[in-house]
Parts: C-alpha cells; sequence; structure tokens
C-alpha cells in the first residue's frame, strides 16, 4: 500500500470533483484522521467510519497502514503532516495540482526544500495530466528515499 499526497493549492482545483455526486461516510469507507486535538464526537457522522490517530503513535500507526494490504492510501492538503511524513520516509508520492493562478507569494508547499541533488531524498517525475474543460494540471512523483538507509 502507498501513500499518494494530493497537494492542492485552491479549491479552484479540485476539477475532478463530481459536485452532482455526494457519497455518505459507509460508501466513502474507513478513513483515518490525525490531530492530537480531534475527538470521536467531533467526528459526526464520520464516527463509524473513522480512526483518530495522535500523538507519539502517528509514524508507527502510519507505517502499520501501509504494510496492510489494499488500496492506497490518498491525503488531501494538510501541509505541516505531510511534510512530516514525507521527512519520516512514510510517503511514495507525490501529486501537485497546478492551477492557471500566478500570485506573488504564499505559503511554500515543502517545509524544508528539494533540490534537484538532495542527499535525504528524490523526486522522480512520472506522470502529468490536463483535465479537460481546464487548464489546471497534475503533475506526478514518486519519492525516492535510496539515500536514507532502509525506507
Amino acid at each position: 500500500m502507498q501513500i499518494k499526497t494530493e497537494i492542492q493549492r485552491s479549491q479552484s482545483s479540485r476539477c475532478f470533483a463530481n459536485e452532482s455526486r455526494v457519497l455518505t461516510p459507509k460508501q466513502l469507507g474507513r478513513k483515518e484522521a490525525v490531530s492530537n486535538d480531534l475527538t470521536l464526537e467531533d467526528s459526526a457522522p464520520w464516527r463509524d467510519t473513522t480512526t483518530i490517530i495522535g500523538g507519539n503513535r502517528v509514524y508507527d500507526e502510519i507505517a502499520a497502514l501501509k504494510r496492510k494490504p489494499g488500496k492506497d492510501i490518498v491525503m488531501f492538503g494538510s501541509r505541516i503532516l505531510w511534510n512530516d511524513l514525507l521527512a519520516h520516509g512514510l510517503i511514495d508520492e507525490l501529486h501537485l495540482m497546478i492551477v492557471n493562478v500566478v500570485i506573488g507569494g504564499g505559503t511554500p508547499i515543502f517545509i524544508e526544500p528539494i533540490a534537484y541533488n538532495d542527499p535525504k531524498l528524490t523526486l522522480r517525475h512520472f506522470d502529468t495530466r490536463k483535465f479537460e474543460g481546464s487548464e489546471n494540471v497534475l503533475v506526478q512523483y514518486k519519492v525516492d528515499y535510496t539515500n536514507q538507509g532502509d525506507h
């Protein structure tokens, strides 16, 4: 199982969302929420399909989820969390949605810059897609931790 992150910079980048279809919590399946503050009472109506992971267990729990058979794990947004998981060797792919808006500033997507010659990890481009009827582009990278030991 792999963790894939969908990094989206704005609401307009959700061009693949089908607004006419609303899924129920049961249809969405199991969810893992990473939080030090969220409680099951806070997660209604997702309570029956959500596990909350927090504190020092996060890395071990995510690593255990990755070892289970099944579908890929997808995480939307959450810049702080995916940067932390990236630093701990737990992210397999980054999917960056690029929208046709140019701004002069903002929040960097990476907490620590990743250079083309970074000794800790390498991002390897494997796909680019443009969505029909949109100017948005999805760029996909595999994360290579070969320089970090046995990640």
